[in-house]
């Protein structure tokens, strides 16, 4: 865990931001209390880089869970050295990273 805490919290700092269409979304392993993890599929899209495909990964209630769906946008974070590493945005979406 803590690599993965380190990388996470370097995107949070220093990520650059960007948009990420939903493109697919599926049920993770894990459980945070009553929240679950979902995955994202996302088509990213990050100012003077061309589009690309990543997966994030939240923790979101039911009710919340229900509002992930293809097509919607979320603001998201990537980190500027592993475009691979993408975060939504917890202070825009609510929805804590869940890796």
């Amino acid at each position: 865990f803590g690599k993965f805490d380190r990388d996470r919290r370097r995107v949070l700092d220093h990520g650059v931001r960007g948009e990420g269409t939903i493109a697919e979304v599926a049920d993770g392993s894990s459980r945070r209390g009553s929240a679950r993890e979902v995955v994202l599929t996302l088509d990213v899209e990050v100012p003077g880089r061309p589009p690309f495909r990543a997966r994030a990964s939240v923790f979101a209630g039911q009710i919340q869970a229900r509002d992930l769906v293809a097509g919607r946008r979320l603001p998201v974070l990537v980190d500027p050295d592993d475009a691979t590493r993408v975060v939504v945005e917890p202070s825009a979406t609510g929805l804590p990273p869940a890796r």
